[in-house]
Formats: structure tokens, C-alpha cells, sequence
């Protein structure tokens, strides 16, 4: 011991190093690393150990760093505080003239290198806290993308499934849906974040649910882009003489789309026969939800819109009649519009339209 004493000591008075005063406003700055390199940086057990191996004291050193090597010095299986207090008294013993600078640095050094461990404690401490901190606004952050990807899932409340309704999309694929020759949904179509969309100009054509209905209500929430003609056809079937065809509840810009030039060609009308009531109707612009209900019971028949009932209409009446003869579909056979059940219909028309939360009551 005595020997590594005066090696680091003759090493020190030939590099023209001398003790610096522990007081000095700079060596408190750069706390106990400093210090100890100077006292000890040049000891084989420390070279051994490589504690400064790659550190160099610096004017401005970071203080945690120092806390860190402080820490690790004083865990080093051969270097304790004992061994710090033997340096420094071989040090005192063989130069005297540092003696004052010894006796403080004495002092010194046990109370940095004990608050050097409190601090290092202390930063240890507070990243554990920045950590917690982390990770609990990562889990919101994934329990929020987790929550906001299951709301955009459709989900029956119990209150629907107790009162009968069914989901006739998933929101995740295209189950219970074809093309109206019974083919899978083509490319034209797609289902992301819950909804099923038509592609601009992926010319996917119309789908159909796989299933027929006869008295029903169906619910049904769409978005458009701006000018786009849409629509949702119920009743949808086979005709004797006219094809295949279906009673269509309008889905329209009315203020871009082209075919925004009859009343009975606006959104929410029974297209091409029956215009709704302009007077209560209330639809959001294109770019935001809106949400259609169909009622059909018997030969009664109602469109709502957000809310709002904007038509009314009874299947064969005389009113019914004369408003169908006068439409593109006045030729038919059975007379438009009468059959007893068909499939629902979602339009594909060239522009994008997007639905979600599809649902069905029998009644």
C-alpha cells in the first residue's frame, strides 16, 4: 500500500500536479470524480478495475456520470472507502506539505462521495418515476388505440340483442355479403377501421346480403364524399319483367352531386317516386356520419334520417301507384315495389361511400 502511495505521489510531483483546495468553488463543481482521479486515477487496482479507463475529469463533468463511477468505485471488490482512507493517509504521510489539503480532503471526500451515493440514489430513483411515467403513457396510450379500434368495431348493446336486432357487418370482413350474382365482394370494395367502402373508380359494382327480408328495420350509418350519388336498396329481387331491382333509399350530395335536380332524387327520397320533406329533413354535409333507418312493416314504409322521419309511404296505395307509374320503373312485373321480401342493397355509383354499423330487427 505504501508503495502505490508514493508511486502516485512521485507521479504527481513530476506531472506538476498539486493538491487542489476540496473548498475551491471549481473542484466543488466538478464534485468527488475529479478528486479521485487525481488521487487515485494512475493505481493498478483501479486501472484493473477500468473504472477511468475512458473517463477524463473535465471542467463541466455531468454529475450523474460522476454519481454513477462514484458508485461503481466504491462497489469495486478492490477498492472500498477503507482503501480511499489508506490512500489518502499514505499520500498525507509522504508529502507533508499537502498535509492541510489532506486533512480537509479527507473530510471531503468521504462526505461527496457519500452524497455523490445519495444523489446517484436519488437520479436512480428519479428515472424509475420518469419510467413509471413512461410506461403508464405508453399502456393509455395503447389501451386508448385498443379502445378507439374496438369502438370503430360495430357492437350490439344488450338492449339490441335483447330486442332482436342483427348485425349484417362484422366491420371486419365481408361475411354475408355478395355480388347480386352470388359472387364473392370484389377489390371495388374494401373494410377498414369497422366500415365497408366503395374504391373510387375501383368500379366494384353493387353487394347484397346473402340473406332476404320482409318486415324489417334496418339501421344503417354512411359517409360520403363530396358529389357522390349513393343508396341503399331494401325489397331487392328478381322481377318477372324488369330484372333484378330493388326499392332504393337515396344516398346523395344534394348540393354537388348531378342528380340533385328532382325532389324525388334527393337523399332520403324513395328514388325516382317519392320525394322526402324537405322542410324537416336535416343531413350532414359530406365528410361526417349520418345515420339511416328504414322501417317496413306490412306494406307500411318509413325513411329516417338522423333521427328525424322524413317519409312515409304505404306499399300499393293509390298515391303509391300514380308515383310509380309516373317513375323509370312504371313497367314492371310484379308492379314495382310489392313484393313480399328481397335483399338489401349497397350501391356502388363511381364516387366513395362508406357504411357502418349495418343492422337488422325483424319484425
Amino acid at each position: 500500500m505504501e508503495r502505490t502511495g508514493r508511486a502516485i505521489s512521485n507521479r504527481a510531483k513530476k506531472g506538476g500536479w498539486k493538491p487542489p483546495d476540496p473548498f475551491d468553488s471549481s473542484i466543488v463543481a466538478q464534485n468527488s470524480l475529479d478528486l479521485c482521479y487525481h488521487y487515485f486515477g494512475n493505481s493498478k487496482c483501479l486501472k484493473r478495475t477500468g473504472v477511468f479507463s475512458s473517463i477524463k475529469p473535465t471542467n463541466e463533468p455531468d454529475g450523474s456520470q460522476q454519481d454513477l463511477l462514484i458508485l461503481k468505485c466504491l462497489c469495486s471488490s478492490r477498492f472500498t472507502v477503507l482503501g480511499i482512507l489508506r490512500q489518502i493517509k499514505v499520500l498525507k504521510e509522504d508529502n507533508k506539505t499537502g498535509r492541510p489539503h489532506f486533512h480537509k480532503g479527507i473530510d471531503f471526500i468521504i462526505k461527496t462521495t457519500f452524497q455523490s451515493i445519495k444523489n446517484y440514489i436519488c437520479i436512480r430513483l428519479i428515472n424509475y418515476n420518469q419510467m413509471k411515467k413512461k410506461i403508464l403513457t405508453l399502456f393509455l396510450v395503447l389501451m386508448g388505440t385498443a379502445c378507439l379500434l374496438m369502438s370503430q368495431e360495430p357492437k350490439l348493446s344488450k338492449e339490441e340483442i335483447k330486442d332482436g336486432w342483427i348485425l349484417l357487418f362484422d366491420g371486419k370482413t365481408t361475411n354475408g355479403w355478395t355480388t347480386p350474382g352470388g359472387k364473392p365482394v370484389p377489390a371495388g370494395w374494401e373494410v377498414k377501421d369497422g366500415c365497408i367502402s366503395t374504391i373510387k373508380g375501383g368500379k366494384g359494382g353493387d353487394i347484397v346480403t346473402v340473406a332476404e327480408y320482409k318486415d324489417f328495420e334496418l339501421s344503417v350509418d354512411y359517409n360520403i364524399e363530396p358529389g357522390c350519388n349513393s343508396g341503399i336498396k331494401y325489397f331487392y329481387t328478381n322481377y318477372k319483367s324488369g330484372g333484378n331491382l330493388g326499392m332504393e333509399y337515396q344516398v346523395l350530395d344534394d348540393q354537388l352531386a348531378e342528380d340533385n335536380k328532382k325532389d324525388n332524387h334527393l337523399c332520403g327520397s324513395f328514388y325516382d317516386v317519392l320525394a322526402p320533406n324537405t322542410s324537416v329533413k336535416k343531413v350532414n354535409s359530406p365528410g361526417k356520419w349520418n345515420t339511416v333507418r328504414i322501417v317496413a312493416k306490412g306494406k307500411n314504409v318509413e325513411h329516417w334520417l338522423n333521427g328525424i322521419k322524413i317519409l312515409e309511404f304505404v306499399r300499393g296505395s293509390n298515391s303509391f301507384t300514380e308515383a310509380v307509374a309516373t317513375s323509370k320503373f312504371n313497367k314492371t312485373d310484379p308492379a314495382f315495389g310489392t313484393v313480399d321480401k328481397g335483399k338489401i342493397l349497397l350501391q356502388e355509383h363511381g364516387g366513395v361511400a362508406s357504411f357502418r354499423n349495418i343492422k337488422i330487427k325483424l319484425l
